[in-house]
């Protein structure tokens, strides 16, 4: 008779067989995290060299996007992993996602403009980020109404995919799994994602960080849900483009 005690290590040996070094799936989790951030950061160059503003620009840097989340469900499938863990998973109660989700988006919105108004703006005299790319949505209500849930679809979920659902849980399952594990894998994360968005300046890079790091923060609270910061970057979006269109911003 087998002792419960010996299923549930081998079990928990399973659930992080990534770790071992002589597993060739250990190997292919770090090419896949790899790949997709090398991806999305040459198409992120790529974006900024063609002018972040102009329509190739911002056709590269959503091929940098979907490119990258393709790239995800290929090696998910090459993994042999299910998409519950990136946690795709169907939330226990829907209202109650999206208003944390909600919730997630006022408190990191505000606190990221406070640290940069009080904090990093004076510390290194940095400009405003640079959100000329998004200018035609100013006063402009059917371009407001195409490009929130255009952004809702190129972004909000992708993104979410790529960074806390795909490379922060393969990083932390990665270097062992463990808190300290998951907290570098979200400061990792958090900066890659404040750095691809150079094109915002040096402020844009510091509050995106912040925000991605908020989101990540968010995932793993509320039980590495993704739908939390899914419903959080999407709420983002609509707060920041309404704001760009009634020229608070």
């Amino acid at each position: 008779m087998t002792d419960p005690k010996d299923s549930r290590q081998i079990g928990e040996s399973s659930v992080v067989a990534e770790g071992r070094l002589h597993d060739p799936r250990r190997r292919l989790a770090w090419i896949a995290v790899l790949v997709v951030v090398g991806v999305h950061l040459a198409f992120a160059l790529l974006s900024g060299n063609l002018g972040a503003s102009t329509g190739a620009g911002n056709a590269a840097a959503l091929g940098g996007t979907l490119s990258s989340l393709v790239l995800v469900f290929v090696f998910q499938r090459a993994l042999g992993l299910e998409v519950g863990e990136f946690g795709l998973r169907r939330p226990a109660s829907w209202p109650r996602v999206i208003a944390l989700g909600v919730l997630v988006a006022l408190v990191s919105g505000t606190l990221a403009q406070g640290l940069m108004a009080y904090v990093i703006s004076p510390l290194i005299s940095a400009a405003p980020p640079d959100v000329t790319r998004f200018d035609a949505v100013r006063g402009n209500l059917s371009r407001l109404l195409m490009t929130v849930p255009t952004v809702w679809l190129t972004s909000a979920f992708p993104e979410e995919v790529i960074w806390r659902g795909f490379l922060m849980t393969r990083i932390a399952k990665l270097v062992g799994g463990s808190s300290s594990a998951w907290a570098l894998a979200l400061v990792l994360t958090s900066l890659h994602f404040g750095l691809i968005h150079f094109y915002q300046g040096v402020s844009g890079m510091a509050v995106t960080g912040i925000v991605g790091l908020l989101y990540g923060g968010a995932f793993l609270i509320f039980g590495r849900n993704l739908w939390v910061p899914i419903v959080a970057h999407a709420a983002t979006h609509l707060i920041s483009f309404t704001a760009m269109y009634m020229g608070f911003v």
